[in-house]
């Protein structure tokens, strides 16, 4: 799976995702196809088509659908909260190094 969205706040979860199975003959079976996780009809077709390739019930793509949703929602949060973490680094103060956000810049008083 491939989120392609740059931004994690955009709302649509566009994805390039891969479903492959052994059949009973151990010849690999797979289907690949890129849409919006969040758009019930493109999920539909992907579904659909997906089931047919590998030979499984739609039912089984669903719910594997399901938590590959969860998964990249749980990606997605983790990337947001890393974004807007200050950036910690190294910084020399008045001869001192601290480490930690960029330091305040303060005007001296009038």
């Amino acid at each position: 799976m491939r989120a392609l969205g740059k931004e994690p706040e955009r709302p649509g979860a566009a994805v390039n995702l891969l479903v492959s199975r052994k059949n009973g003959r151990g010849e690999t079976t797979f289907h690949v196809d890129t849409f919006d996780l969040c758009a019930a009809r493109q999920r539909t077709v992907f579904m659909k088509q997906a089931s047919e390739e590998l030979g499984v019930k739609e039912d089984v793509i669903r719910h594997d659908l399901g938590h590959v949703f969860l998964q990249l929602e749980a990606l997605r949060d983790e990337q947001i909260k890393k974004t807007l973490q200050p950036e910690k680094r190294d910084w020399h103060v008045g001869g001192r190094t601290r480490r930690g956000p960029a330091p305040v810049a303060r005007s001296a008083p009038a």
